[in-house]
C-alpha cells in the first residue's frame, strides 16, 4: 500500500513538471534519416517558382567567396569575403559597395560574416567577427549606428520584431590547457542595446582551435508553425573536439533559453570506431519542409523532410538545376527564404563569370 502511494506521488509530480515545462527530451519527436534511400531531385520538382539573378562582374564587384546574402524588395546584398558588402539590383546589376572593408578608418568593417536587411529602417546590418561589433548602414552606404564591443565574436545576425538577434562565439580555457568553445545568443533593441543574453552551447576542445564561420543557418523563423528555431552547425573538424560530440537537435528559441524541438537520427551509426562518418552541417526550414545538409565520409548530402506527410528523401550533393551539370546545396536566410549559389561555365575566350543567386 505504501509503495503504491509513493508511486502515485511520483507520477503526479512528473505529470505536473511536464505540464509546466512543456516539451521534454522524452517526448521530443525523432526524425530518421534513411541514408540508404537516395533520390535525384530537380529544383523544379521542389519549388514551382524561383528566380535566378546573375551578378554583374566589374572591377569592384568580382566575387571571391559569398559568406551571406540579404534581400530587400529592390536590392540584393552580397557579403563577399574580399570586397565586403555589395549592393545589386534585382536584375543583378552592380550598384555600389556598402561601407568599406578595411583594417581601419571611418565607416569600415574588417570581417563581415553575416548580414541582414532591416525593412523598417531601410538599412543593412553587418556582423563584424574581427571587431566584435554590429554595424548598421543606410542604402547610400553610410554608417548610421554601431553596437558596443561585444564579449564574444558575432558571426550571425538577423532582424526581429523587437530589434535584432545575434549569435556570437568565444574561446575560453580553464588554465589547464583545456579549451572550450561557447556560442552565445544576444538580443538587441533597435539602438543596438543588449536586452538579453544566454549561452547556447559549450563544447570542449583539444586545443585552441579556430575557424571562420561561413553561411550559417543558425537562427531562423518558420512561417509554417510561427516559431523561431536555432541550430548551431559544427564547422571545426571532429578531431578538434574532445570526446564523441553529438549535434543532432533543432531548438525552439525563447526569450532567454532554448527548448529542444526535434532530433534527427541516422539509419546507421554516426561513428565508425573513433572516426565520425556522419556529420550534420545545417538544419533549415522552408514552408512545410525541414532541410538538413550532412556529410557522409566527406561527401555532401541533402535530406528533405515534409512535415505534412512525414516523409523524407535523401539527395546526393543537392538539387539538380536545369542547364547545369553540377548539383547545388541550398542555403537559408533567417526569414526561411532559401537560395542557391550557382556557377555557370565561361563563354569561349572569356573569364569565369560571377556566380548567380537563385532565390526561392
Amino acid at each position: 500500500m505504501k509503495l503504491n502511494v509513493i508511486l502515485l506521488l511520483l507520477a503526479s509530480v512528473f505529470l505536473f513538471q511536464c505540464q509546466q515545462g512543456g516539451e521534454t527530451a522524452l517526448d521530443m519527436p525523432v526524425i530518421h534519416i534513411d541514408h540508404d534511400k537516395k533520390e535525384v531531385v530537380q529544383l523544379d520538382d521542389f519549388v514551382n517558382d524561383y528566380r535566378e539573378i546573375p551578378l554583374e562582374m566589374t572591377r569592384n564587384s568580382t566575387i571571391k567567396y559569398i559568406n551571406d546574402i540579404a534581400v530587400s524588395n529592390e536590392h540584393l546584398y552580397i557579403d563577399d569575403v574580399k570586397n565586403g558588402v555589395l549592393q545589386f539590383d534585382m536584375e543583378g546589376k552592380f550598384i555600389k559597395t556598402i561601407g568599406k572593408k578595411a583594417d581601419e578608418g571611418p565607416e569600415t568593417y574588417v570581417q563581415p560574416t553575416s548580414i541582414a536587411f532591416d525593412e523598417d529602417e531601410n538599412a543593412v546590418v553587418i556582423a563584424d567577427t574581427y571587431r566584435f561589433k554590429l554595424y548598421k548602414f543606410n542604402l547610400e552606404g553610410k554608417l548610421i549606428d554601431e553596437s558596443e564591443k561585444l564579449p564574444a565574436a558575432p558571426f550571425f545576425v538577423k532582424t526581429s520584431k523587437e530589434g535584432y538577434w545575434a549569435v556570437a562565439e568565444k574561446f575560453s580555457n580553464d588554465g589547464d590547457k583545456r579549451y572550450y568553445l561557447e556560442a552565445e545568443i544576444y538580443r538587441f533593441n533597435d539602438d543596438f542595446k543588449i536586452t538579453g543574453r544566454f549561452t547556447a552551447d559549450h563544447l570542449k576542445l583539444h586545443g585552441a582551435w579556430g575557424g571562420a564561420r561561413r553561411q550559417p543557418s543558425l537562427l531562423f523563423y518558420s512561417e509554417y508553425d510561427s516559431l523561431d528555431y536555432f541550430y548551431n552547425p559544427v564547422l571545426l573538424p571532429p578531431r578538434a573536439y574532445s570526446g564523441k560530440f553529438v549535434r543532432d537537435t533543432l531548438y525552439q528559441v525563447k526569450e532567454d533559453r532554448l527548448l529542444p524541438k526535434v532530433r534527427f537520427e541516422f539509419s546507421r551509426e554516426a561513428w565508425d570506431g573513433e572516426k565520425k562518418v556522419y556529420h550534420l552541417r545545417k538544419v533549415m526550414a522552408h514552408n512545410n519542409y525541414y532541410l538538413v545538409t550532412y556529410d557522409y565520409r566527406s561527401t555532401p548530402y541533402l535530406f528533405i523532410y515534409d512535415r505534412t506527410t512525414e516523409e523524407g528523401k535523401v539527395v546526393k550533393e543537392g538539387f539538380s538545376v536545369p542547364g547545369l551539370e553540377e548539383e547545388y546545396m541550398p542555403h537559408s536566410k533567417s526569414n526561411g527564404q532559401l537560395y542557391l549559389i550557382v556557377q555557370h561555365p565561361p563563354k569561349p575566350g572569356e573569364v569565369e563569370p560571377n556566380p548567380s543567386i537563385i532565390l526561392f
